[in-house]
């Protein structure tokens, strides 16, 4: 990621932050503080606890439907390590690959493992968008307002545009032509003109896209083998989608007991209709690992159904603790664990090139 998109990502967050501090009193906010309610504090990190496991076993029955294996507690240890890249990276995927290649390394076969960690992520995601659509008419009068209606109208683009690029197989070979065909006008036209600096511009940029057009072709390839391989196998199927409307109820549970750990009484429905567009815009990438954005979301959301500032930011911290706790949970398995010996011998034995040894670092 260049360095001046991470700077101003950087500012978008602490805009967002800024902006929070403004709204806030803090004289209540401390109030809300003395309020703390230990027991509900234990819960709401059992449920977290909870839903990264149930997340990882989604990750291991995917593994086992590509025909490799890798144990749970090993899955769930990366699964943490990927916390910590995600908050260590300027970047909101920066942990899938971290665990993806780690067990890549295990398992011997990074695309099967890259595909693993995009399916695993990918139908929790598909899930969202439908409950970005349906959970906000939980609540029909704050369903119709234009902050509710213009995430569902994005959410149902999205969910369009995947079906008709699962359906309509030779739309990435079709657009991979008109790329072509437009890099070799544009550098005739340059030719024709003279203009040598530009034709070894695109010259150089036509490469670079060829290069990265044959890799996700790979990795479409290998994706949509493991789409097939859920046509035949509906208990997999079943399981991961059984799975995904698990962990999405209890993100609801997730927020609900943290407004409870402060003694904060929010009803379970409002918190269902309101909880998938808050996900939803906090995944935007445009603020630095979600920081600010996803507490602003909570923060202005949970206003449509009268939640003061002060509860809904000291709940979003609590969930931003949380966060961080796995983070450095992941670091400690990090660098505690042995990378350089048997569990990743296989390395040397798999036919995918892989990154220099340092990269592990």
């Amino acid at each position: 990621m260049k360095i001046k998109s991470v700077y101003i990502k950087l500012l978008i967050s602490v805009a967002f932050i800024l902006i929070v501090c403004f709204k806030v009193d803090w004289s209540a906010f401390s109030g809300k503080l003395g309020q703390i309610d230990l027991f509900f504090i234990i819960l709401s990190f059992a449920i977290s606890i909870f839903m990264i496991s149930i997340s990882c076993l989604k990750w291991q029955i995917l593994l086992k439907l590509q025909g490799k294996s890798a144990g749970f507690l090993f899955l769930l240890k990366n699964y943490y390590i990927g916390y910590f890249f995600s908050l260590l990276l300027p970047s909101n995927i920066g942990g899938d690959v971290a665990r993806s290649y780690y067990v890549g390394k295990r398992v011997g076969d990074q695309y099967t493992s890259a595909v693993s960690v995009f399916i695993e992520r990918f139908s929790g995601i598909l899930f969202l968008l439908i409950l970005v659509v349906a959970a906000p008419w939980i609540r029909p009068d704050i369903a119709c307002t234009l902050w509710m209606l213009l995430p569902m109208f994005a959410a149902i683009i999205i969910i369009l545009l995947f079906i008709f690029a699962i359906v309509n197989e030779t739309l990435p070979a079709k657009l991979n032509r008109v790329v072509l065909r437009i890099f070799q006008t544009l550098t005739a036209i340059c030719d024709r003109a003279g203009f040598a600096v530009w034709v070894r511009f695109f010259n150089r940029t036509q490469e670079h896209y060829t290069n990265g057009y044959i890799k996700s072709e790979k990795f479409n390839r290998k994706l949509r083998e493991t789409i097939a391989l859920f046509k035949h196998n509906g208990a997999c199927l079943t399981q991961v989608i059984a799975i995904s409307v698990l962990f999405y109820i209890m993100t609801w549970f997730n927020v609900y007991v943290s407004f409870k750990a402060f003694n904060i009484e929010v009803p379970f429905l409002d918190v269902a209709a309101l909880v998938p567009t808050i996900l939803f815009v906090a995944m935007i990438p445009i603020s630095l690992g979600s920081i600010g954005l996803a507490e602003g979301a909570y923060f202005f959301y949970f206003a449509l159904v009268d939640v003061t500032s002060e509860s809904a930011l000291i709940m979003s911290l609590l969930i931003r603790v949380k966060i961080i706790t796995a983070a450095l949970t992941g670091f400690l398995f990090y660098i505690t664990y042995k990378h350089r010996r048997r569990d990743y011998a296989i390395m040397s034995q798999t036919t995918v090139k892989q990154p220099q040894e340092k990269s592990d670092v």
